[in-house]
């Protein structure tokens, strides 16, 4: 039987907004967050959170991240700044993941 590994699975679904927007696009949200240039990505950091944002792209209404995706996830949200109202409820699916247990899985090199 596989080990289970700690995991993240975050809410990707579109919310509700008032005013002339009238939802708020989490999917494409997260995607331009990874590349905030606040990070000052290298150039590698940048094609791993490419591939991230692929993933987020193609995903359903939720994704599962391994440690090293959380990693970029939160690096990301950490070097936000001055977000709106409307940002918060993302921001919060960020910050407080469900934590969720899933068979290890062996990364290709």
């Amino acid at each position: 039987m596989a080990d289970k590994v700690k995991a993240w699975k975050i809410n990707l679904k579109s919310y509700p907004l008032d005013g002339p927007v009238k939802e708020y696009d989490v999917k494409g949200s997260m995607r331009s967050l990874l590349f905030h240039p606040g990070q000052e990505l290298t150039v590698d950091e940048t094609f791993d959170n490419a591939e991230l944002a692929k993933r987020i792209k193609e995903a359903g209404d939720s994704i599962i991240l391994d440690k090293d995706d959380m990693r970029r996830l939160r690096r990301a949200y950490a070097a936000m700044r001055s977000p709106q109202e409307d940002d918060l409820e993302f921001f919060r699916r960020i910050k407080e993941p469900e934590e969720v247990e899933v068979a290890e899985v062996t990364k290709p090199t």
